[in-house]
C-alpha cells in the first residue's frame, strides 16, 4: 500500500518512475518485501494450491501433499529424520498461519533433504502406510530454495556458518 501511494505521489510530482524504482524528492526508493511475510504467504498458498515454477529451465510443481506424506512416513519409523516436525507444522487444521518459525522450519534444509531422499528411494507400502512419489523432488527443491533465500535475508553475523554459506551478512568483500 505504501509503495502504491509513493508511486502515485511521485507521478503527481512529475518524477520518473521506472522498473520498480520510485524517485521522490531526488531520493531513489526501491520497494522491498518483508521476507517473513513472503515465506508465510507462500506456505499458506501452498496449503490449497500446487505451485508451478521453473528452475534451471525445468518446469516443476511443488505440492503440500508431499509435505504431509513425508511427515506421515517420518512418523512411521523408529528413528525420525524430522523429529521437530509436528502436526502444527503440517496439518492445515492445526497450523498457525501467522507463525513465522513453524513456517521456516517446514521450508528447511533438513526437510528438503529428507523429502528428496524419500522421493529418490523406493518406499515400502506395507500396511497401507504413505509412500512418497518421485515428483516430490520438486517440493524438496522448493524447500531448499526457500531455506537458502530466507538464510540470505535473515543473517545475524558476517561469519560463515558451517553448511549455511548464505546465512551471513553481506560485506564489502
Amino acid at each position: 500500500m505504501m509503495v502504491a501511494e509513493s508511486r502515485s505521489n511521485a507521478l503527481q510530482q512529475g518524477k520518473t518512475v521506472a522498473e520498480n524504482v520510485i524517485i521522490v524528492d531526488e531520493n531513489v526508493v526501491i520497494p522491498l518485501y518483508n521476507p517473513p511475510h513472503l515465506v508465510k504467504s507462500l506456505r499458506n498458498n501452498l496449503l490449497t494450491k500446487d505451485l508451478q515454477y521453473m528452475q534451471d529451465g525445468v518446469n516443476k510443481t511443488a505440492k503440500w501433499s508431499h509435505m504431509k506424506d513425508a511427515y506421515y512416513i517420518d512418523l512411521s519409523v523408529k528413528l525420525r529424520n524430522m523429529p521437530k516436525l509436528t502436526d502444527m507444522h503440517v496439518l492445515p487444521s492445526k497450523l498457525k498461519k501467522m507463525k513465522v518459525s513453524t513456517c521456516t522450519q517446514v521450508f528447511s534444509q533438513n526437510i528438503a533433504s529428507t523429502i528428496d531422499l524419500m522421493a529418490r528411494t523406493i518406499c515400502d507400502n506395507r500396511a497401507g502406510k504413505a509412500t512418497m512419489t518421485e515428483d516430490a523432488e520438486d517440493t524438496a527443491d522448493l524447500c531448499s530454495f526457500q531455506d537458502e533465500l530466507f538464510d540470505s535475508m535473515n543473517a545475524d553475523t558476517s561469519k560463515e556458518k558451517t553448511g549455511k554459506i548464505l546465512r551471513r551478512a553481506v560485506t564489502q568483500k
